[in-house]
């Protein structure tokens, strides 16, 4: 009977909650991109185009503290974690993001989701501005280049060291090897079309050597650097766009992280939902022991002559 009431008495009472289950009960719900994308209204759109116009400077790519795709994929979490912590079920426990609206507007959200894609897209298309040449005129190029390389090197052959025999040899050095860029086959082919233009009559009396192929260097020179300073300004100015965007999407990151900072100082679990997890990770990697005494240090990675494109694009 004693058993009966007690349990009557846990059935009155209804079922026991775990802290667990409680939690997850108030846990906000996860915002879709989808949903976030469909706040992109006209005037969102007209709002970043404004802003962008009007844009003293952009920052680039390299000025980040992690590699930009690592940060516009966390621009994405951020977004979707300011409108999942916007409107609060229990505001007691979780305050409402939106008391804030004055610092950080709703709209942030959609906002940051329009300015990723429109740096994806300007990245996009600074990568694709990367000067090709026509492959016939390549190859034609590459052809002439080793032509005259190879006539050179008959021609100084003579037994003789004189001053073609010098010049010969600051060419070869200066073009050790074999053009990897427009850039560089442009400036080999001009270098020995000039080398052999000097020597015109040594080269004259060279069997099967075409002189034609002198005249066409040139031409083919002038197309090759042509094709690279239009194609360079093209792409500096798509870099430049990307810029103003970063620098766009930057100002509301930094404002969002602010304002989550206060408005969650009491639960610093949901501050670290909007901070960098690269960040964190590289930190944490920071306050690791040193290497073990007698280890060879490892050289860090000289990229001081590298014209970054991949994580600066």
């Amino acid at each position: 009977m004693k058993s009966a009431l007690n349990s009557a008495k846990r059935s009155s009472k209804g079922p026991k909650h775990t802290k667990g289950a409680e939690a997850s009960s108030e846990a906000p719900t996860p915002v879709t991109a989808e949903a976030l994308r469909a706040g992109i209204t006209p005037a969102i759109v007209a709002k970043i185009k404004a802003e962008a116009s009007a844009a003293a400077k952009g920052k680039k790519p390299s000025d980040l503290p992690v590699p930009i795709a690592a940060y516009m994929a966390e621009a994405l979490g951020l977004a979707a974690t300011i409108a999942k912590y916007w409107h609060s079920s229990d505001p007691k426990k979780v305050p409402s993001l939106s008391r804030f609206a004055h610092k950080l507007p709703e709209s942030t959200s959609a906002e940051i989701l329009h300015l990723v894609d429109l740096l994806q897209g300007s990245r996009d298309k600074a990568r694709a501005l990367v000067a090709v040449a026509d492959p016939e005129v390549l190859a034609r190029a590459k052809h002439l280049y080793r032509e005259l390389r190879v006539a050179a090197e008959f021609d100084a052959d003579d037994g003789v060291e004189d001053a073609k025999d010098q010049e010969l040899a600051a060419l070869k050095k200066a073009h050790e090897t074999e053009p990897d860029s427009i850039a560089e086959l442009a400036d080999a082919l001009a270098s020995f079309a000039a080398h052999a233009s000097t020597y015109r009559s040594s080269f004259a009396t060279i069997p099967d050597f075409d002189m034609a192929m002198l005249d066409e260097a040139a031409r083919l020179v002038d197309t090759l650097r042509l094709r690279k300073t239009n194609t360079d300004a093209t792409a500096g100015m798509a870099a430049k766009v990307r810029d103003v965007y970063l620098a766009l999407l930057d100002q509301r990151i930094a404002n969002a992280r602010k304002v989550f900072r206060y408005a969650f100082r009491a639960t610093p679990e949901i501050v670290r939902e909007a901070t960098s997890a690269y960040e964190r990770e590289r930190r944490r990697a920071a306050r690791k022991p040193d290497a073990s005494e007698g280890d060879e240090p490892i050289a860090p990675e000289d990229t001081s002559g590298d014209d970054v494109t991949d994580d600066d694009a």
